[in-house]
């Protein structure tokens, strides 16, 4: 039933809107959309023919309208941005896998540079690591085991025995730092510098 209502209301706008494009042509007048009425008490007269004054055709109508386009595609980036340049303009042809527009790179540039940076320092920790303690650590780490020893010597000559333990335990620490000095880099440090 809806259906139905439906289709009669859509003809009786579509006739509406063809008798008034009509009268807008100059096709029909008033005059010619007047109901005819008979004379049921006079005699049947003969027909004159009635002959309308020539109207100018109307040069332009205007309508509202939407233009469709036959084809269409939906864009997007596969990076954020602020966009740099617009290559094209609304209605050019385009070709598959042409750039449309340009974004702006210089956040791109700025983590590039960065990352970089850490890629130079992360590979300068590497060699580091490869080649072995440099002299002066070895050096700091010797000066530090000799003034433990001096002071445990001190200690012992005459000390508490809790201050003696506390020397031979700075002692081992500062022989242990500089056996793992001397020793250099462990596999897993290697491991570690090479995954960064």
């Amino acid at each position: 039933m809806r259906r139905v209502l439906s289709t009669i209301l859509l003809l009786i706008i579509g006739a509406a809107i063809a008798l008034g494009g009509a009268y807008v042509a100059g096709l029909i007048s008033p005059e010619s959309l007047q109901p005819a009425t008979a004379n049921l008490g006079s005699q049947a007269t003969e027909a004159t023919p009635q002959i309308n004054e020539p109207v100018a055709a109307v040069s332009s109508i205007i309508v509202d309208a939407r233009v469709v386009p036959v084809q269409q595609a939906d864009l997007s980036m596969s990076a954020s941005g602020i966009v740099d340049a617009v290559l094209v303009q609304e209605g050019d042809a385009v070709e598959p896998d042409q750039v449309l527009i340009r974004l702006d790179a210089s956040r791109q540039r700025v983590a590039v540079a960065q990352a970089q940076a850490e890629l130079s320092r992360t590979q300068a920790q590497l060699e580091q690591l490869k080649a072995g303690p440099r002299p002066e650590q070895v050096a700091s780490a010797q000066a530090a085991l000799d003034a433990a020893l001096a002071r445990l010597e001190r200690i012992t000559a005459g000390a508490e025995a809790g201050n003696i333990d506390a020397a031979r335990a700075q002692v081992s620490g500062a022989q242990a730092g500089l056996a793992k000095l001397l020793e250099g880099a462990s596999e897993q440090q290697l491991i570690a510098a090479r995954a960064d």
